[in-house]
Protein backbone atom coordinates (compact mmCIF):
# COMPACT_ATOMS: atom_id res chain seq x y z
CA UNK A 1 0.00 0.00 0.00
CA UNK A 2 2.54 2.22 1.00
CA UNK A 3 4.45 1.47 -2.61
CA UNK A 4 1.24 2.37 -3.99
CA UNK A 5 0.63 5.79 -2.17
CA UNK A 6 4.23 6.95 -3.48
CA UNK A 7 4.02 6.10 -6.77
CA UNK A 8 0.34 8.22 -6.77
CA UNK A 9 2.14 11.04 -5.12
CA UNK A 10 4.74 10.94 -7.63
CA UNK A 11 2.68 11.42 -10.70
CA UNK A 12 0.41 14.42 -8.58
CA UNK A 13 3.54 16.05 -7.68
CA UNK A 14 5.07 16.00 -11.43
CA UNK A 15 1.67 17.28 -12.92
CA UNK A 16 -0.81 18.64 -10.42
CA UNK A 17 1.15 20.46 -7.51
CA UNK A 18 4.07 22.15 -9.97
CA UNK A 19 5.39 25.31 -7.97
CA UNK A 20 4.08 29.28 -9.43
CA UNK A 21 6.66 32.33 -9.11
CA UNK A 22 4.89 35.48 -9.45
CA UNK A 23 6.70 38.51 -11.62
CA UNK A 24 5.86 42.28 -9.82
CA UNK A 25 5.89 45.25 -11.77
CA UNK A 26 5.54 48.84 -11.26
CA UNK A 27 4.40 51.83 -13.69
CA UNK A 28 3.23 55.35 -13.28
CA UNK A 29 2.00 58.03 -15.46
CA UNK A 30 1.28 61.84 -14.66
CA UNK A 31 -0.36 65.11 -16.27
CA UNK A 32 1.03 67.83 -14.77
CA UNK A 33 -0.78 71.07 -16.31
CA UNK A 34 -4.58 70.37 -15.67
CA UNK A 35 -6.74 73.20 -17.55
CA UNK A 36 -10.15 73.86 -16.41
CA UNK A 37 -12.59 72.08 -18.44
CA UNK A 38 -10.50 70.41 -20.57
CA UNK A 39 -9.95 66.90 -20.83
CA UNK A 40 -6.56 65.32 -20.67
CA UNK A 41 -5.34 61.36 -21.11
CA UNK A 42 -2.56 59.49 -21.01
CA UNK A 43 -1.42 55.82 -21.48
CA UNK A 44 -0.72 53.13 -19.44
CA UNK A 45 1.53 50.02 -20.69
CA UNK A 46 2.80 47.62 -19.23
CA UNK A 47 2.96 43.82 -19.63
CA UNK A 48 0.38 41.29 -21.05
CA UNK A 49 -0.53 38.55 -19.53
CA UNK A 50 -2.54 35.75 -19.67
CA UNK A 51 -3.17 35.42 -15.60
CA UNK A 52 -2.36 38.35 -12.81
CA UNK A 53 -3.81 41.10 -11.49
CA UNK A 54 -3.48 44.73 -11.70
CA UNK A 55 -3.87 47.58 -9.30
CA UNK A 56 -4.46 51.26 -10.23
CA UNK A 57 -4.20 54.24 -7.53
CA UNK A 58 -4.62 57.75 -8.77
CA UNK A 59 -4.41 61.16 -7.11
CA UNK A 60 -5.43 65.03 -8.00
CA UNK A 61 -3.96 68.19 -6.27
CA UNK A 62 -7.72 69.51 -7.68
CA UNK A 63 -11.46 67.86 -7.49
CA UNK A 64 -11.54 65.89 -10.91
CA UNK A 65 -13.62 63.37 -13.05
CA UNK A 66 -11.51 60.67 -13.79
CA UNK A 67 -12.17 57.70 -16.26
CA UNK A 68 -10.54 54.50 -17.10
CA UNK A 69 -10.95 52.83 -20.37
CA UNK A 70 -9.38 49.69 -21.87
CA UNK A 71 -7.95 51.32 -25.01
CA UNK A 72 -7.72 50.30 -28.93
CA UNK A 73 -5.91 51.01 -31.56
CA UNK A 74 -3.71 54.21 -30.12
CA UNK A 75 -1.60 56.15 -32.01
CA UNK A 76 0.96 57.56 -29.24
CA UNK A 77 1.28 57.22 -25.75
CA UNK A 78 -1.03 60.69 -25.23
CA UNK A 79 -3.81 58.53 -26.04
CA UNK A 80 -5.37 59.96 -29.30
CA UNK A 81 -6.51 57.81 -31.98
CA UNK A 82 -8.35 55.47 -29.54
CA UNK A 83 -11.30 53.61 -29.69
CA UNK A 84 -12.87 53.60 -26.33
CA UNK A 85 -16.23 51.45 -24.50
CA UNK A 86 -17.82 51.84 -21.74
CA UNK A 87 -15.47 52.99 -19.61
CA UNK A 88 -13.88 50.30 -16.30
CA UNK A 89 -13.91 52.57 -13.99
CA UNK A 90 -15.28 56.11 -12.98
CA UNK A 91 -15.09 58.84 -10.80
CA UNK A 92 -16.27 62.51 -10.69
CA UNK A 93 -15.25 65.22 -8.59
CA UNK A 94 -12.70 63.07 -6.72
CA UNK A 95 -9.14 63.70 -5.12
CA UNK A 96 -8.08 60.24 -5.29
CA UNK A 97 -9.55 56.26 -6.53
CA UNK A 98 -8.00 53.03 -7.07
CA UNK A 99 -8.98 49.97 -9.42
CA UNK A 100 -8.30 46.48 -9.49
CA UNK A 101 -9.04 43.67 -11.67
CA UNK A 102 -7.64 39.71 -12.27
CA UNK A 103 -7.50 37.55 -14.82
CA UNK A 104 -5.82 38.24 -18.18
CA UNK A 105 -4.09 41.45 -18.83
CA UNK A 106 -4.06 42.88 -22.00
CA UNK A 107 -2.33 46.57 -22.31
CA UNK A 108 -2.91 49.96 -22.39
CA UNK A 109 -5.39 51.32 -20.65
CA UNK A 110 -6.18 54.74 -20.60
CA UNK A 111 -7.00 57.39 -18.40
CA UNK A 112 -9.05 60.51 -18.84
CA UNK A 113 -8.90 63.30 -16.58
CA UNK A 114 -10.86 66.70 -15.96
CA UNK A 115 -11.19 69.35 -13.55
CA UNK A 116 -13.66 72.00 -13.18
CA UNK A 117 -11.36 73.82 -10.09
CA UNK A 118 -10.66 77.24 -11.39
CA UNK A 119 -6.72 76.89 -10.47
CA UNK A 120 -6.22 73.63 -12.47
CA UNK A 121 -4.04 71.32 -11.14
CA UNK A 122 -2.19 67.77 -11.75
CA UNK A 123 -2.61 64.58 -11.75
CA UNK A 124 -0.31 61.30 -11.09
CA UNK A 125 -1.32 57.25 -10.83
CA UNK A 126 0.43 54.33 -10.29
CA UNK A 127 -0.30 50.85 -11.24
CA UNK A 128 1.29 47.28 -9.99
CA UNK A 129 1.24 44.52 -11.72
CA UNK A 130 1.68 40.49 -10.75
CA UNK A 131 1.83 38.00 -13.16
CA UNK A 132 1.67 34.37 -12.36
CA UNK A 133 3.57 32.02 -14.18
CA UNK A 134 4.50 28.49 -13.98
CA UNK A 135 8.11 27.34 -12.84
CA UNK A 136 10.02 26.02 -15.95
CA UNK A 137 9.31 23.35 -16.73
CA UNK A 138 11.55 19.72 -16.23
CA UNK A 139 14.16 18.59 -19.40
CA UNK A 140 12.76 15.78 -21.32
CA UNK A 141 15.08 13.08 -20.57
CA UNK A 142 14.45 13.89 -16.52
CA UNK A 143 10.48 14.09 -16.97
CA UNK A 144 10.91 10.87 -18.56
CA UNK A 145 12.45 8.97 -15.74
CA UNK A 146 9.96 10.13 -13.21
CA UNK A 147 7.52 8.88 -15.17
CA UNK A 148 8.76 5.37 -15.54
CA UNK A 149 9.64 5.71 -11.92
CA UNK A 150 5.91 6.38 -10.74
CA UNK A 151 4.80 4.22 -13.40
CA UNK A 152 6.57 0.96 -11.58
CA UNK A 153 5.41 2.48 -8.33
CA UNK A 154 2.30 2.24 -8.89
CA UNK A 155 2.48 -1.28 -10.76
CA UNK A 156 4.48 -2.57 -7.39
CA UNK A 157 1.71 -1.34 -5.02
CA UNK A 158 -1.07 -2.54 -6.86
CA UNK A 159 0.44 -6.28 -7.80
CA UNK A 160 1.40 -5.81 -3.50
CA UNK A 161 -2.57 -4.80 -2.58
CA UNK A 162 -3.65 -7.87 -4.40
CA UNK A 163 -1.63 -10.20 -3.01
CA UNK A 164 -2.37 -8.72 0.76
CA UNK A 165 -5.94 -9.54 -0.41
CA UNK A 166 -5.58 -12.72 -1.67
CA UNK A 167 -3.75 -14.44 0.69
CA UNK A 168 -5.88 -12.90 3.26
CA UNK A 169 -8.98 -14.93 1.45
CA UNK A 170 -6.97 -18.41 2.48
CA UNK A 171 -6.12 -19.52 -0.94
CA UNK A 172 -3.12 -20.69 0.06
CA UNK A 173 -3.91 -21.79 3.75
CA UNK A 174 -2.11 -25.14 5.00
CA UNK A 175 -3.80 -28.10 4.96
CA UNK A 176 -4.49 -29.66 8.21
CA UNK A 177 -1.84 -32.49 9.11
CA UNK A 178 -2.95 -35.82 8.76
CA UNK A 179 -3.07 -37.94 12.03
CA UNK A 180 -1.45 -41.78 12.17
CA UNK A 181 -3.33 -44.32 14.15
CA UNK A 182 -2.80 -47.58 15.45
CA UNK A 183 -3.81 -50.54 13.94
CA UNK A 184 -6.09 -51.32 16.69
CA UNK A 185 -7.82 -47.73 16.36
CA UNK A 186 -8.41 -48.17 12.59
CA UNK A 187 -9.83 -51.42 13.42
CA UNK A 188 -12.29 -49.64 16.00
CA UNK A 189 -13.02 -47.02 13.69
CA UNK A 190 -14.23 -49.98 10.99
CA UNK A 191 -16.43 -51.68 13.09
CA UNK A 192 -18.21 -49.20 13.86
CA UNK A 193 -19.04 -48.16 10.09
CA UNK A 194 -19.69 -51.54 9.71
CA UNK A 195 -23.89 -52.91 9.27
CA UNK A 196 -25.25 -54.59 12.21
CA UNK A 197 -27.25 -57.72 11.15
CA UNK A 198 -30.60 -57.38 13.28
CA UNK A 199 -30.95 -60.14 15.98
CA UNK A 200 -32.42 -63.64 14.58
CA UNK A 201 -35.96 -64.83 16.24
CA UNK A 202 -35.76 -68.18 18.10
Amino acid sequence: MAVLLIGAGTIVTAYVLQPTESKAQVSSLEISNLVTGVQRTALLSMTNASEGSLKIIWFATAPSTVQLYLAIGCNNESGTGCNLGTPLGSWRNQTTGSWNTTGPLVFPYLMAVRTESANGGSFSASASETISAMSTPLPALTQLFIDAAAATLLILGSIAVFLALFLRGGVYRENESLVSRSAEDAEAIADGYAVREPPRRR
